[in-house]
């Protein structure tokens, strides 16, 4: 039997692997595309970029994305029509999360279960609480 001081670190008890995840930031924001990485990077998920829905479909075409954090108004693409595309184009599309001022995505919030929104001005903890419940991760 171990005790206290012969013990493994937390860590090695529970072995917390998000390096297997990544996660997709979708927005025309550079800033903000760097300030929501911080997080998740520190945690030490993969974090992949694109500027609009257009370039975000080509990445979710190549690469295996656990999770896609969206802008709702972007140019070339949109929020609405990525969601749309990713259904299409994948049969197990990643759960998706919008961080937008825009009242329609949480019209799109009821009628999609994998698509959840939090305001623009989101909260760093509220982010990452709901990125990790939408992979399974909480």
């Amino acid at each position: 039997m171990r005790t206290a001081a012969t013990s493994p670190p937390l860590a090695e008890v529970i072995p917390l692997s998000f390096s297997d995840h990544t996660v997709l930031l979708v927005d025309d924001n550079l800033d903000l595309q760097e300030s929501m990485s911080f997080d998740f990077r520190r945690k030490g998920f993969k974090v992949l970029f694109a500027n609009n829905g257009t370039d975000a479909l080509a990445t979710l075409k190549k690469e295996k994305i656990s999770l896609v954090i969206s802008d709702m108004h972007m140019p070339e693409g949109n929020g609405s029509w990525l969601l749309a595309e990713m259904k299409a184009l994948l049969a197990e599309p990643p759960p998706l999360i919008f961080v937008t001022g825009s009242f329609d995505a949480r019209e799109m919030e009821k009628r999609h279960p994998q698509v959840k929104v939090l305001p623009k001005l989101f909260d760093r903890k509220e982010l990452m609480s709901t990125a990790l419940a939408a992979i399974g991760l909480s």
